[in-house]
């Protein structure tokens, strides 16, 4: 059989196929360091299955168990094998084959040299790692004389048990009273799991109780002690006793006992069975064994031993102060092995678990409840409790059903309470961790990376994030909620909820999905990032002072990024954009229903962007352009410079001397002062434009450069001011107001309506339109024709006024009357009387009623039907 040694170093010792055999049976030294085992491709392994099993010594067995090949290796000190893609840590699958440290005695229970010790008390020593017994024997002697009294055979004696790390030697009635023992322990004795035997002589000594024990009996027996330091063994039956005063030692023995130590400094032992101990005043011992028993603690100098494993039962401190289940100095002695902890009273106290499945709970007061490792349970009972509560932790590959490893309990309105999450979590995906019932806080922050997402209940939650990628969720409630580092989510479900976050620590989004906003705007808290309005209804958004990114949903938003470099995004919905920088970014939508969109800026120089509509100034801008889209541009009050480009175009400077450019497309330009100035393109490219204007207005190039409307072909007046409007040699279409106004046509062939008011209409040259499309007022409504020319000028009647006349086209002869004469039919509508000039129309002909004169034709000239158009 061959032999490979390895080295003092880290070594990988190489297996490959020897002379094309399939296998071989060797032995792998690995020496110190640490080593691996690796199978090279090129042994054939032909489909082996191999098995780890534990040898003798510490050597580890490796053999295939399936396949054609055979491989037996035994393995010492050969901390990983690499088999294909697959590494083996023996050393954590092994543990003890890896253990070459002997154990050591650290502490012993009594104590060293202890003094009025029951003949009769178990003796615990606790060695440096868990034991099992050896060979030999261990003797107990009397300290002066050196006689043997009692010799327990390891293998053999009843006296002798071993739980985890601790020996316990029960001398039963071996022992006499006031008298000095020592307890002698020698190489053998006892070993550590993995085989290495405790070296040398070890001696311990105590001295027993000077007091004579009183004995009980075989029943259930009462006793009660004097003044003087008292002693008693119960034997079988469940008794009571009580120690008084006095340093008392008290063993309950069998049966489930009730021992009450009272005053000063008493020693207390349940024994078998389901005990309660109370050392009472004083700096008490109280050693339960075996059975569920209860310890009563009112000291921090009071120490509890408790049987380890199964055997000792399942046991329950209760104490008034602050208490620990940690066993700090590895004697036993503070609880280590009692599972539950309850506080009483009310005093604002703590509770620390150990490894074992706790349960802890805390009194009225506040407390701090901590179960330490193991798989805990608290109730925090009434005050402001804080739980602290681990991560459940598992080896790669490992499927786990939940993070939490420890559970809490919390009463409805029992104060405002807190969950502490300790640990540390290596998934890859973040886990859910979701407040229960009744609790208000939640802290990951102690979880460092771990990834998490808190989720609160429907109470007012304050949740704390990590530093890993948290998603927040106050839940139902007024929440408060704080990210720490890494890139943060916020669900806002309340527009109240509150969002801590820290100066450059990390990119954050609050998610808004609330219903009601006061006012309908959410403004970003200090240091979050971006924020995403992921419901329904109609809100705005207002970012901060740090770059945001804002989306909005498909509902009609305003979205304003406040200072910074901001992107906002609007989605679906007519949204408007509030931009404060050059270096604000615009993000819409090119799909049909992403809505008609408008940018409010502050600063000059403004374009829009793709799939903008509108564009309006603000603050202290003076340039505003337009795209390629149908845009409305508005000023501020400042003398702006607005430009239109491609679409049809509506551009509106409002206070102050602006000056528009519509660029192509039929634009809109509307003017309030006689100092605003259009300048449009010429020809087809300019498309038909239109003036809007509250102020009297010249459509004339006056100055040959396009400025002034030159290009423009229509002209409309606002507003009920008296004011006037001009034409120019396009073909014009001019429409008064509500007021009296005077409007010429110029050259070209233009169309006049004078809206209400008695205006003045003069069509220049050629051949013009005049327009009646206003309701009739004899007295406020009679528009006087400058120059109406027959057979060339034509007069348009709206027969939405002129209902009579229900058929469109040249008015026909019967409906046409001297209205000189008056009307001879009913169906006499329209009538003109050439001396005056005056044009009328009789809604009954020669009925009744009478004509009313609409307008005047100042020539008098000659007028026929063949002038006059329903329409």
């Amino acid at each position: 059989m061959a032999i490979y040694n390895g080295t003092a170093g880290n070594d990988t010792l190489y297996v490959r196929d020897p002379a094309g055999r399939y296998g071989e049976t060797a032995t792998w030294n690995g020496g110190d360091g640490t080593d691996t085992l690796f199978f090279d491709p090129r042994a054939k392994n032909h489909g082996a299955v191999f098995s780890f099993t534990r040898g003798s010594g510490n050597s580890i067995k490796l053999d295939s168990v399936g396949g054609a090949s055979t491989w037996h290796y035994t393995l010492n000190s050969v901390e990983t094998v690499q088999i294909g893609g697959t590494v083996y840590h023996l050393d954590a699958m092994f543990p003890s084959a890896f253990d070459f440290t002997a154990p050591t005695a650290t502490t012993f229970s009594p104590s060293d040299n202890a003094v009025s010790v029951l003949p009769n008390a178990n003796i615990v020593i606790t060695f440096s790692e868990a034991i099992k017994l050896g060979t030999g024997s261990i003797v107990i002697k009397e300290a002066i004389s050196g006689t043997v009294v009692a010799t327990y055979n390891v293998a053999t004696s009843t006296n002798l048990s071993v739980s985890g790390t601790k020996l316990t030697i029960n001398p039963t009635a071996d022992l006499n009273i006031s008298t000095e023992y020592s307890i002698v322990i020698t190489t053998g004795n006892v070993k550590d799991i993995a085989g290495n035997s405790f070296t040398g002589t070890n001696t311990y000594s105590f001295t027993t109780s000077n007091v004579p024990v009183d004995y009980g009996s075989a029943s259930a027996d009462t006793y009660t002690g004097g003044i003087v330091d008292n002693a008693f063994e119960g034997l079988a039956g469940n008794d009571t006793a009580s120690g008084g005063a006095g340093n008392d030692v008290l063993n309950g023995g069998t049966g489930n006992d009730i021992l009450n130590g009272e005053a000063d400094n008493d020693s207390l032992e349940g024994g078998a069975g389901n005990d309660t101990l109370d050392g009472g005043a004083g700096l008490d011992t109280m050693l339960g064994g075996t059975g569920n028993d209860v310890y009563v603690v009112d000291d921090a100098g009071d120490l509890i031993s408790e049987t380890a494993g199964t055997t000792g039962g399942v046991d329950t401190i209760q104490s008034n102060i602050t208490y620990s289940l940690v066993d700090t100095d590895d004697t036993g002695t503070l609880g280590a092995n009692v599972e539950n902890l309850t506080l009483t009273g009310s005093n604002h106290i703590n509770a620390t678990g150990n490894t074992l499945k706790n349960r802890i709970t805390g009194n009225d007061g506040n407390n701090s409840l901590d179960g330490g490792a193991g798989i805990d349970t608290l109730a925090g009972g009434l005050g402001n409790d804080t739980y602290t509560v681990d991560l459940r932790t598992a080896l790669v590959g490992t499927v786990m059903t939940g993070m939490l490893q420890d559970s809490v309990t919390e009463a409805l309105d029992a104060g405002t309470d807190t969950i502490v999450l300790r640990g540390s979590s290596t998934n890859t995906v973040a886990s859910n961790i979701t407040l229960g019932l009744n609790i208000e806080n939640l802290d990951a922050n102690a979880t460092f990376t771990s990834k998490l997402n808190l989720t609160g209940n429907i109470l007012n939650n304050t949740l704390t994030g990590n530093s890993a990628n948290n998603v927040l969720n106050g839940g139902l409630g007024i929440d408060n909620m704080i990210g720490g580092a890494g890139n943060d989510v916020y669900i806002i479900d309340d527009a109240n909820d509150i969002m801590q976050e820290g100066f450059n620590a990390g990119i954050d989004t609050a998610k808004i999905i609330t219903t009601t906003i006061v006012g309908n705007a959410y403004v970003l808290a200090n240091n979050v990032d971006n924020a995403v309005l992921a419901g329904t209804a109609t809100f705005n958004l207002v970012g901060n002072s740090i770059d945001n990114k804002l989306t909005g949903n498909g509902a009609a938003n305003t979205l304003d990024g406040g200072a910074g470099n901001d992107t906002l995004t609007g989605g679906a919905g007519n949204d408007t954009y509030v931009i404060n920088s050059t270096l604000d970014v615009i993000v819409e939508t090119a799909l049909a229903g992403a809505g008609i969109d408008s940018v409010q800026a502050n600063f000059s120089g403004y374009t829009l962007g793709a799939n903008l509509e509108k564009l309006t100034l603000t603050g202290s801008a003076t340039v505003g352009i337009g795209n390629a889209l149908n845009n409305v541009i508005t000023g501020n009050a400042n003398s702006n410079q607005l430009s239109g480009m491609a679409g049809n175009d509506t551009l509106d400077g409002g206070v102050g001397n602006d000056a528009m450019t519509g660029g192509t497309g039929n634009d809109t330009y509307i003017i309030d002062s006689v100092n605003d100035y259009v300048i449009e393109a010429a020809g087809a490219t300019g498309g038909v434009d239109t003036v809007l204007s509250s102020v009297f207005y010249n459509l004339t190039d006056t100055d040959g450069a396009g400025i002034l409307g030159g290009n423009v072909e229509n002209l409309t007046l606002t507003g009920a001011s008296n004011v006037g409007g001009i034409g120019n040699a396009l073909k014009n279409r001019i429409t008064g107001n509500d007021g009296n106004n005077s409007l010429d046509g110029g050259v070209g062939i233009d169309t006049l309506a004078g809206g209400l008011g008695n205006d003045t209409l003069t069509g220049g040259a050629d051949a013009d339109v005049f327009m009646f499309n206003t309701a009739l007022n004899a007295s406020s409504n009679v528009d006087i024709i400058t120059d109406f020319t027959h057979a060339s000028d034509h007069i348009y009647l709206e027969n939405a006024i002129f209902n009579k006349l229900t058929v469109t086209g040249v008015l026909k002869a019967a409906n046409f009357y001297n209205a000189a004469t008056g009307a001879v039919d009913a169906n006499d509508y329209i009538g003109y009387n050439s001396t005056t000039g005056a044009l009328y129309y009789d809604a009954d002909g020669n009925g009744a009623g009478t004509a009313v004169q609409f307008a005047t034709l100042s020539t008098h000239p000659t007028l026929t039907v063949a002038d006059i158009v329903i329409v």
